[in-house]
């Protein structure tokens, strides 16, 4: 594994290598000491990774909530985004909690973290990309 230090805006490590979505659970609790979170992907990113990062969660002891929407465009909206409020709201996942954004899209790419604005004003998040990387 390799880490990787960022120092923009703000400071964060990116860690490269094999196997750290399934660590991702016991890194993201003893980082940020969640007692739950909202795992949340697209339907195509979930089918593929979903399973291996909710599992490492749940193993580290993170009650871990789901919440999948369709890939693409069309869901780039804030009918989606009221979705996930809405998701987080029944799952009681509170500012104390965070939000692993699974992939790209309308759940990791900067340029669409608007629609986490009011999310990330209150609460955490946490990005594990599809290459492997644990990003905080």
């Amino acid at each position: 594994m390799k880490a990787v230090h960022i120092d923009a805006s703000r400071s964060y490590d990116v860690l490269i290598g094999g196997g750290l979505l399934s660590e991702a659970g016991a890194r993201v609790r003893d980082l940020l000491h969640p007692a739950a979170c909202m795992l949340a992907a697209d339907d195509r990113v979930f089918a593929l990774y979903g399973g291996k990062v909710r599992s490492s969660l749940e193993s580290a002891g993170i009650r871990t909530e789901v919440w999948t929407f369709p890939h693409g465009e069309a869901s780039k909206t804030l009918a989606t985004y009221g979705e996930l409020l809405e998701a987080m709201c029944a799952a009681r996942i509170t500012r104390t909690d965070l939000v692993v954004a699974l992939g790209g899209g309308v759940v990791g790419r900067r340029k669409d973290r608007g629609r986490f604005n009011t999310w990330e004003k209150y609460g955490r998040r946490v990005l594990p990309a599809l290459s492997g990387a644990v990003r905080h």
